[in-house]
């Protein structure tokens, strides 16, 4: 097995990576990119859903998020503090792994 994953659409990659980090449109936005293996396969990556609109949540980001696959995540989140507005990106790695001992115990 290789180490490196091809993008199925590099095209549509930057397009929603780009998106994500703009600052055009709404200072004060959230929105997020999910990238996850295409039909299971650690070679290949693609854009599994975005949303870069003005009702975009963190609960429809987590609504997106499934346990039996492992996905990426940049998340833009903005922040007051005083009077200073600061943009923060959040990469998620999200991956759940349950391991199966030789008890048969789960955790």
């Amino acid at each position: 097995m290789g180490t490196t994953a091809e993008v199925a659409n590099p095209a549509r990659l930057r397009a929603a990576l780009a998106e994500v980090r703009s600052d055009a449109g709404e200072l004060y936005r959230k929105s997020w990119v999910v990238v996850g293996h295409v039909d299971n396969n650690p070679l290949a990556v693609d854009v599994l859903h975005a949303d870069t609109g003005p009702d975009a949540s963190l609960e429809g980001l987590y609504g997106y998020l499934r346990d039996d696959q492992v996905m990426y995540c940049l998340l833009r989140l903005t922040t007051t503090f005083d009077v200073s507005t600061t943009v923060k990106f959040v990469y998620i790695h999200w991956s759940v792994v349950m391991v199966l001992l030789s008890t048969g115990i789960l955790f």
